[in-house]
Parts: structure tokens; sequence; C-alpha cells
């Protein structure tokens, strides 16, 4: 899907970009899903604990190959801009499709608005809910 079509296809009913409740699990999704949750199943859990992988965009695939930080995955990829990284830190009980496709989704959207995930030393793109009551003016 174009970068156009993506930015116009906003959730009709709760007009959202992402929507975590109308989200379409897509092909891609699942292939990561499958790929992280065998990972997790086939080798120890301290090996991987703190490694990185990087998966393709387009359709979900990845090298299988496991990095120790982020940098080393963005520095070993042709096209570091169109790779989701995935550490296991984040989710060393399993992963679903449904996260899956909202976690590529996200990079996504992160990339066509012009966000550099591929830079190691930027931010991260989720915040606490501590920091996002900060930004929205929840709490002082």
């Amino acid at each position: 899907m174009s970068a156009t079509a993506r930015r116009t296809s906003l959730c009709a009913r709760h007009n959202l970009q992402l929507c975590s409740r109308c989200v379409v699990i897509s092909d891609a999704a699942k292939r990561m899903s499958d790929n992280i949750n065998a990972r997790l199943a086939f080798t120890p859990h301290w090996e991987i604990k703190d490694c990185w992988l990087a998966f393709r965009l387009e359709d979900g695939s990845s090298d299988g190959t496991l990095y120790d930080t982020r940098a080393d995955a963005l520095r070993f990829q042709l096209h570091p801009e169109l790779c989701a990284y995935f550490c296991f830190r984040n989710a060393l009980g399993g992963v679903n499709p449904h996260d899956c496709q909202l976690f590529m989704d996200m990079h996504r959207e992160a990339y066509d608005h012009g966000m550099g995930l591929h830079d190691p030393d930027a931010p991260r793109l989720i915040i606490s809910s501590y920091g996002y009551d900060r930004m929205s003016g929840r709490r002082y």
C-alpha cells in the first residue's frame, strides 16, 4: 500500500490513524508473529532476552539474524528505513499477530511522516502513560 493511501485510511468509526480495535491483520503480521514465537520456543530465553531482529515492513520477513544491539541491526540492513526493529526484551512471553500488525503500522506511519526510526539515537515512539498525561495536559 502506498504512503498516501495509508495516510488517508483513517478509521471511520474512531477517527484514528492507527486503531487497535479496527486493525486488519495482514500476512506480514502473521509472518512476523510466527518468526518471533518460533525463535522464543527454540532458543533459551537468556540467550535472546536482549537481542534484536529486523523485519521488512512490506512482507514481515526477517533475515533471521539475532543482533546484540539495535545499531548492529541497522548497520547490516541494505535499506534500514524499510525495516522495523524488534527487541525480545519487550515480549519474552510471545506475541500475537494483532500486536505485530500494530507494531508494523506504527513504524510505517512514522516513516511516512518523516520520523527517523533508523537512527539508533532517536527517541522511542511509545511513551509512558505519565509522559502522555504530561504532554496532553492531564497531569501537571
